[in-house]
Parts: C-alpha cells; structure tokens; sequence
C-alpha cells in the first residue's frame, strides 16, 4: 500500500472490465459519499458512487445511479474511518459492496457482501480522500468494476 504525495492507496479492488476513472480532488476530504447497488449478473453489487468534498466540490458520477437502492452517508465534523472492508471479486467480476465504520460510532454499507473480503489495513488519518479505477482500461461501466481507495497520510 503505497503512500504518494501524502495519499495511501488501498487496492486494487474488483475486476478487469469499465473505464478509467480518478475521482480525487486534490488533498480534499470527502464530506460526503452518494452510492448506489443493484443486482447484475445474479450478484449484489456498487451499481455507482458519487463523492462531495469538503469544499462542496461535487465529483463525477461513477458508474450508474440506481434510485431504488441509493445510501448516502455524511461525515460531521473530525469524524474519520476506523475500519473499512470491500467485498470484490479476486481480479475478475466488480466490486461487490463496500462498508465502514467511524470514529463517531457509526456504520455505513452499499451492495452486496459477495467476493473476496479485503479488510483495509492502512487508513493513514482515517480521512478518506478519494478513488480510482487503476488505469485506462479498468474501472467502471454499468458497474463499478474495481477500486483503489486513497486516504489521507
């Protein structure tokens, strides 16, 4: 788990299908994270996400919305990620779900608990920072295929 300019990287998470993306906004902490599951394929998985920072930048929609299936979750002030599991295929298939829990006492999950379990071991600060899928070709398409996840050093 690399740290590159003060950023962690958990990951990556999920499959080998989807497009690129690169969802973070400089050294900003998330404020607020919109997500969607569905079934695909006979599983329980993250259908899409959207992230809000700390400075009301809104990012982009990754993935698909799914109305019936929508958790948001917003982080109050200095609460910061504990523990965090994402449920993913071993390199092949999505990224299933993910869930986490807080310095707050409070527990947030979206989609399923199929795939392998990846228990996130650094979390630096606990300030989740961003996501990426890991290059050009890998990322998200209808699903979310995989995920690397940044917290702050």
């Amino acid at each position: 788990m690399p740290a590159t300019r003060g950023r962690i990287m958990n990951g990556p998470y999920g499959g080998m299908g989807g497009s690129h993306y690169n969802e973070v906004h400089g050294e900003h902490n998330i404020k607020k994270i919109d997500a969607w599951g569905r079934s695909y394929s006979g599983y329980n998985v993250l259908n899409g996400f959207q992230f809000t920072w700390d400075d009301n930048y809104r990012g982009n929609l990754i993935g698909q919305k799914n109305d019936n299936i929508h958790r948001g979750f917003e982080f109050g002030d200095g609460e910061k990620i504990n523990n965090m599991t994402v449920y993913a295929g071993d390199g092949e298939g999505y990224v299933n779900g993910f869930q986490f829990d807080t310095n707050k006492g409070r527990h947030y999950s979206i989609g399923g608990t199929e795939g392998k379990v990846n228990h996130l071991n650094n979390l630096g600060t606990g300030d989740l920072i961003g996501a990426e899928g890991r290059d050009n070709i890998h990322g998200s398409g209808e699903v979310v295929d995989n995920m690397d996840l940044y917290f702050k050093c």
